[in-house]
């Protein structure tokens, strides 16, 4: 929508695409059929309440995942307007907000009032500490380190009635304490960190009234590289062979599994074009793999030219001199005084960063590791915590990290790695660098990232309501994330499981998420209105 230079005023009014379907005649939707509702004023502009108002939204052209970028929480107009612009709403071109408006931001959205307690259309509303869900304030909704629930009396989707349990106190609990707090009774649900022995000490609490769960997480772990900061992309290759990813697997035990491309495996693309596929990346120490056809071609060349066989490992002598041959011979890097890779102004020293405080963490073995093997073969490499990480990650400070993505149900990659995209993670893949420079010292990744995306472009056109158009969006991105490899930016580690807690002495666990509707998007809790006591509170 454009705008002029007026403040809060459009050059057009409103837009066409976007209407109140059945504001002037019956509507059907999904085979449901919505009547016109009722006003409260002879203009139509106010709906009485307990009415239905349809939102028609209508788009240009094909956008696979137009129906998730729509998945908006519903939210009253007092919410974020005044009674000013709620008295002036029209349904055509004043709609309880004024644009370009900063006085209107401070002193309506953001005024004293509503900021600091939620509201919507959730089963549970805000609430005091002590009960009662209106005229909340923020202080008396947030209280000694918790907020404060209360079920919602006008919340009936399935015409089964509000939510079962009427108070909630959701608590800030320190993720060393979690498991404790469930056993003192404290708490009554956790989500704490999937790790073998914390399911080991779970199982073992079973008769004391302590159950749990694994779920498959939506998202997956990753070692990023920043090709700002290490230009090359031999010695981020290099870097890649290093590490060997099954350490950050091995962490989770059970509850994880590898993961060899971009893309998490709850993701039905994972499902239905990923299957196959093994590490573009082998670890250098590890056994070659059977299939070579989805390797780095350099790696596939080398053991070809030895008579590797599949399950052969390198010797000593192969792996160093492999790893010699990207940095030196392909990337043109040269040995210092130090004994140590530079070219210009970059240098194979870096650091290597766990982001939190702690180094009880998936990936640092991993990195520990490879910083072991790399020092022996001209880099000088630091791996060390960062508290400040995450902040670091936002502004593309971090020169080789590890972390993980939370990912969504639609597997479109434009944000993480368009280069047109404006995310914090372009920055940290280093798109900013490699960009601007004019020189050809990135040329082979800016025809990498060109290629990679006009083919998420290409992803983002195809209908993928069929059988049919789903598994040619998989096959789009099967490519590109091959691409996003060669890249040599991202090196995916694991996919791991959610684990929840609970105290079943408490909470009826048969009201919990069937087993058979559990997803990495739907968990034990997605239907908190369905869960009841067991005992009355």
């Amino acid at each position: 929508m454009e705008k002029d230079n007026t403040e809060g005023a459009l050059q057009f009014p409103n837009v066409s695409g976007i209407k109140f379907a059945n504001k002037d005649q019956k509507v059907t939707v999904n085979n449901k059929e919505y009547d016109v509702p009722q006003y409260e004023d002879d203009a139509h502009t106010h709906v009485k309440d307990g009415y239905n108002e349809v939102l028609s939204i209508t788009i240009k052209e094909i956008d696979p995942k137009a129906i998730w970028n729509f998945a908006f929480s519903v939210a009253p107009m007092y919410y974020y307007s005044d009674a000013e612009h709620i008295a002036a709403f029209d349904y055509e071109s004043n709609f309880g907000v004024e644009y370009r408006s900063q006085s209107f931001m401070n002193n309506v959205v953001n005024s004293t009032e509503k900021v600091g307690v939620p509201v919507g259309a959730g089963a549970y509303a805000a609430s005091k500490a002590s009960g009662g869900i209106d005229n909340i304030t923020a202080g008396q909704f947030y209280d000694l380190g918790g907020v404060y629930f209360e079920r919602n009396p006008y919340f009936n989707p399935d015409g089964k009635g509000p939510a079962k349990i009427k108070k909630i106190r959701f608590s800030v609990v320190a993720e060393n304490q979690m498991v404790d707090s469930l056993y003192t009774g404290s708490i009554d649900f956790v989500e704490p960190n999937a790790k073998p022995g914390t399911i080991t000490e779970l199982n073992g609490k079973r008769d004391e009234g302590i159950g749990n769960k694994n779920v498959q997480t939506s998202g997956y772990g990753y070692i990023g590289i920043n090709a700002g900061k290490v230009p090359s992309i031999y010695v981020r290759r290099a870097i890649m062979y290093s590490i060997n990813t099954q350490e950050t697997v091995n962490y989770y035990g059970t509850t994880a599994k590898p993961i060899y491309r971009s893309m998490s495996l709850s993701s039905w693309v994972s499902t239905l074009a990923l299957q196959n596929v093994t590490s573009y990346y082998p670890y250098i120490n590890g056994p070659v793999p059977s299939n070579l056809n989805v390797v780095d071609p350099d790696y596939r060349e080398y053991v070809t030219r030895l008579g590797k066989k599949a399950g052969d490992t390198l010797t000593s002598q192969e792996q160093e001199d492999f790893i010699r041959h990207l940095v030196g011979d392909l990337g043109g890097y040269t040995l210092n005084s130090d004994q140590v890779y530079f070219k210009g102004s970059d240098t194979c020293k870096y650091t290597f960063t766990v982001v939190g405080d702690e180094s009880d963490h998936p990936a640092w073995a991993a990195l520990w590791h490879a910083k072991e093997l790399l020092n022996n073969w001209g880099f000088e490499i630091e791996v060390k915590t960062d508290t400040y990480g995450l902040q670091k990650l936002s502004t593309g400070d971090l020169t080789v990290w590890a972390a993980a993505w939370g990912s969504t149900i639609d597997p479109d990659m434009y944000q993480v790695y368009h280069k047109e995209s404006t995310a914090t993670s372009v920055n940290n893949w280093g798109y900013k660098q490699i960009l601007r420079d004019t020189t050809s010292k990135y040329q082979t990744e800016r025809d990498i990232i060109d290629e990679l995306s006009e083919l998420i472009e290409e992803g983002r056109k195809v209908d993928d309501s069929t059988d049919n158009g789903k598994i040619a969006r998989a096959n789009i991105y099967k490519s590109a994330l091959d691409l996003v490899m060669e890249l040599a930016v991202e090196l995916p580690t694991y996919q791991r499981d959610d684990l929840f807690a609970y105290n079943t002495n408490k909470i009826d666990v048969s009201t919990f998420t069937p087993d058979s509707e559990l997803s990495a998007f739907k968990g034990l809790t997605s239907n908190i209105h369905l869960i009841s006591l067991n005992v009355a509170k």
